[in-house]
């Protein structure tokens, strides 16, 4: 893990790769987790809070339908839950059909409104699908008038 840029593997391995990029000093710090079932479990409660935004992905069997790896669902609703924007592989995306031509599997796709069934999306790595996500999320709220500056940001703090 030379240039500390991605990483793959378990928790035991993100320790160790963790201590190589930030170095031991940092790994040592108060809240940074010690060994890897605390890791674990501090990412396992992260994806509460990350459907709870809309973001949700895990890791699958590779098949034909993921051949990534990776399901996920990542979405952006209006209050009112009207979905604005939505990138996924959990269903099929639209595709012209005939009663020759068969529908397509389930495969990346992404909606740009409520009632768009899907364009398909072409995944290059979960990277790229984050910052294409969060473009879409950028454009979509310019087009309605909405800033992208934080307006106010609480630190909370969890009690022991």
């Amino acid at each position: 893990m030379a240039n500390c840029d991605s990483w793959t593997g378990s928790a035991s391995d993100l320790l160790r790769a963790h201590a190589e990029c930030a170095g031991d000093d940092v790994s040592r710090r108060t809240g940074w987790p010690k060994n890897p079932r605390a890791l674990a479990g501090r990412l396992r409660r992260a994806q509460t809070f990350l459907r709870a935004l809309g973001i949700e992905i895990k890791r699958v069997n590779a098949t034909p339908r993921r051949p990534h790896g990776l399901s996920y669902s990542f979405t952006l609703h209006a209050p009112n839950g009207k979905r604005l924007i939505g990138f996924d592989n959990a269903h099929t995306g639209s595709a012209k059909t005939s009663r020759f031509k068969k529908q397509p599997h389930a495969g990346d796709h992404w909606h740009r409104t409520e009632r768009d069934p899907g364009r398909p999306y072409k995944f290059k790595d979960a990277e790229t699908l984050i910052d294409d996500f969060f473009n879409e999320v950028e454009s979509v709220l310019r087009e309605r008038g909405i800033g992208m500056t934080v307006v106010r940001a609480e630190n909370i703090r969890r009690q022991k």
